[in-house]
């Protein structure tokens, strides 16, 4: 009995990470405001399609008939995913919580609104990450506000969780078609040179094809050089 639980519970486990990581299920908006002294806001928005719960209740139902509703109920809980953010604001002082809260929509997607402000250019670090489940807690990006004078450096990287091979995201990335990452900074200063997708005066857009990042999570990387 033990060990029929222990197989259950390993493979929902393997399979929410999987899907969560590979599934076309995912799109993320980010919109950020950096004022002159590094400080700013942000206000990001997550949408999880329909898809990815479907094929979560589908998967439990196929493993234990009796747990399809409740595995419902868990997946459409948005506290399990939303308190582990909350922690992490509660637990800095570099950032103050401005909104978090989750909605499940007519067609049985979800979205998560998360908005706050900064008083270091380093807080949008604990807001960066190619999955949802790994925001808050340790910064997954090096972010640079560099002061030059007449001009202002700036840049984020993503790092990659060190865990060697990628092959299971290359494998898995056409999953991710037509999905975008949308990020868009309003600097305060003018912009000289990026590698935005667009940009105009002080306002930068990224648009990173999902497909591309599933299979390189370095691709999410911003830069640009400012007139002060």
């Amino acid at each position: 009995m033990k060990f029929r639980n222990l197989k259950y519970f390993s493979m929902l486990f393997v399979s929410a990470v999987l899907l969560l990581q590979f599934s076309s299920c995912l799109e993320i908006e980010r919109n950020i405001k950096i004022n002159a002294d590094g400080s700013g806001t942000e206000s990001q928005r997550i949408n999880i399609d329909r898809t990815f719960y479907d094929m979560m209740i589908m998967l439990v139902s196929s493993l234990d008939t009796s747990k399809g509703m409740n595995i419902r109920d868990s997946l459409y809980n948005h506290e399990d995913f939303l308190k582990k953010i909350r922690s992490d604001f509660e637990n800095t002082q570099d950032s103050k919580l401005m909104r978090l809260d989750g909605i499940t929509n007519s067609d049985s997607s979800t979205s998560y609104f998360i908005e706050y402000s900064f008083n270091r250019i380093e807080a949008l670090g604990k807001m960066t990450n190619t999955n949802p489940d790994g925001l808050g807690g340790e910064s997954r990006a090096d972010i640079k506000w560099e002061d030059r004078g007449s001009e202002i450096n700036f840049s984020l990287k993503y790092k990659p969780q060190d865990d060697g091979d990628n092959s299971s995201g290359k494998e898995m990335g056409y999953m991710f078609e037509g999905k975008q990452m949308r990020v868009n900074i309003e600097f305060p200063y003018d912009i000289i040179s990026t590698n935005a997708s667009n940009h105009s005066g002080r306002n930068a857009k990224w648009v990173i094809d999902m497909k591309n990042l599933s299979e390189d999570p370095s691709l999410l990387f911003l830069e640009a050089r400012l007139k002060k």
